[in-house]
């Protein structure tokens, strides 16, 4: 999903997060070992996209994720998110987590 000019990618599987590794062209491994993980990913001609992972289905695990994605986004557009002017933190991460519940595997949610 686009957001800021940046793509966003979302999955489940470990095997998928290694065929979607692979179809970037990273140089930098991923943490695929854990519940999931969230990290901005760099291929060789400098292009950022994000990248979320939720192994274990779970809402909470999602929540977690998305939280270090808003983070990411944010600070790599040039946002500073502070205590008097967290709205743009809010409203990003309530848009992704709209965009990405729904996406849970049915079995999964938690």
């Amino acid at each position: 999903m686009p957001i800021y000019d940046q793509n966003v990618y979302l999955v489940f599987d470990r095997k998928v997060a290694e065929r979607c590794h692979a179809y970037l062209q990273l140089s930098e491994p991923w943490p695929i070992s854990g519940a999931g993980f969230a990290c901005a990913a760099y291929n060789d001609d400098g292009t950022c996209c994000h990248v979320v992972a939720v192994f274990d289905g779970g809402l909470p695990t999602l929540i977690h994720e998305l939280s270090h994605l808003t983070w990411n986004i944010l600070r790599r557009v040039g946002v500073k998110v502070k205590p008097t002017n967290n709205e743009a933190y809010a409203y990003l991460i309530e848009w992704l987590y709209a965009q990405t519940a729904p996406m849970l595997p049915k079995r999964g949610r938690k």
